[in-house]
């Protein structure tokens, strides 16, 4: 016998879309040594053209563009060390354009040329620690003010996670 029976609806992502809802891409590219030297060919972030990365951001960047009104995006490095930000120490979690208090970088383009002009003055290393990049997703988030935005995040990386539980976390 039942005795109690309830319907949840759980909006899928077309509803937010039909809503009127803005989609907001946050990115993040790995940068450890796991991915091999830009100068190789067999290189994720090979510079020799285009390379894998190149192509996701590309493929889900020109998609999103179409529902984010500012076409800003904040991008983020991890697993490297940012010498283009005179850095000398491996950082989880960089602006990939620099620019601690302004991280978006307008229009896929942007991203894709700004990823390009600093791919080579980053020192990769590792580990791959994902957490440091939630976290900071998340602050976005927090912080905003927009309540109909639908937020993406879009870790691009190669392998093993080093710091799983405080990824889940």
């Amino acid at each position: 016998m039942v005795h109690r029976c309830e319907a949840e609806n759980i909006p899928s992502f077309t509803d937010y879309i039909k809503a009127g809802w803005q989609i907001s891409l946050i990115g993040a590219v790995d940068f450890t040594y796991s991915n091999g030297m830009p100068s190789n060919p067999t290189s994720l972030h090979y510079n020799g053209g285009h390379n894998q990365y190149v192509e996701a951001i590309r493929a889900v960047g020109d998609i999103l563009n179409n529902y984010d009104s500012d076409h800003q995006y904040p991008f983020y490095g991890f697993g490297g060390v940012p010498e283009f930000m005179n850095e000398t120490e491996v950082s989880h979690c960089f602006p990939l354009n620099g620019n601690w208090s302004n991280p978006e970088i307008v229009g896929i383009e942007g991203v894709l040329d700004t990823y390009r002009e600093n791919v080579s003055k980053i020192k990769f290393l590792g580990p791959t620690y994902f957490a440091p990049v939630i976290e900071k997703a998340k602050q976005q988030v927090m912080a905003s003010n927009d309540e109909h935005m639908y937020y993406i995040l879009l870790i691009l990386t190669d392998g093993e996670i080093h710091d799983m539980k405080e990824t889940i976390d």
